[in-house]
């Protein structure tokens, strides 16, 4: 009897053993995981997170040629992904503010000129580039929720309207002028 109980006894410390070996390894994993989770905080505080892919380091895109590898790049699952982390870093917290702050880390003002949403009146269709936009929806999203694929499309197309204003407004402000920033050329627009 005495030999069954401690045969029996054996068996549990053995699967005890076996248990605090896992246990062991599932908390190194987890200690893993918080490090580079800690790690990845801390880059995307310095506005590193955009250097974690070639296609993502080259924004603001200067040239068409960016923006159509950026749209091709967005087409894997993964790469969405990562783009959209590298987007959320951005603040705002709402469509108007959201909006050209990404704009802002996506196209350069410069290429902005040449676009407007539904590529009219001469200028390229930014509308052709769907991942982008998609992109853009959904990081918004997550700050809006009720967001509307109309009401961000709104304001996306303002942003690409006001391009050339941007740019005189750049100069303007070089040269001593008034200093106006985007939310007050928004601000005003609004009102009219």
């Amino acid at each position: 009897m005495l030999a069954l109980i401690l045969g029996v006894c054996r068996k549990v410390l053995r699967k005890e053993n076996e248990l605090l070996v896992r246990v062991g390894r599932l908390e190194r994993y987890r200690r893993q995981d918080l490090l580079q989770t800690r790690e990845r905080d801390q880059r995307e505080q310095r506005g590193l997170l955009f250097e974690s892919s070639a296609v993502l380091s080259c924004l603001p895109a200067r040239e068409d040629e960016q923006l159509l590898t950026l749209d091709t790049f967005l087409d894997g699952k993964r790469n969405f992904q990562k783009a959209k982390n590298a987007f959320m870093s951005i603040g705002g917290h709402d469509v108007q503010s959201c909006t050209p702050l990404i704009m802002r880390k996506m196209i350069s003002t410069d290429l902005a000129l040449n676009y407007n949403y539904s590529g009219t009146r001469g200028k390229v269709a930014f509308q052709v580039y769907g991942n982008i936009i998609w992109l853009i929806r959904s990081v918004i999203r997550v700050r809006q929720v009720g967001a509307t694929d109309e009401e961000i499309d709104r304001h996306l197309s303002r942003w690409l309207a006001q391009a050339l204003r941007r740019t005189k407004t750049k100069a303007y402000d070089k040269e001593g002028g008034n200093g106006q920033t985007e939310e007050n050329i928004n601000q005003e627009e609004e009102e009219i």
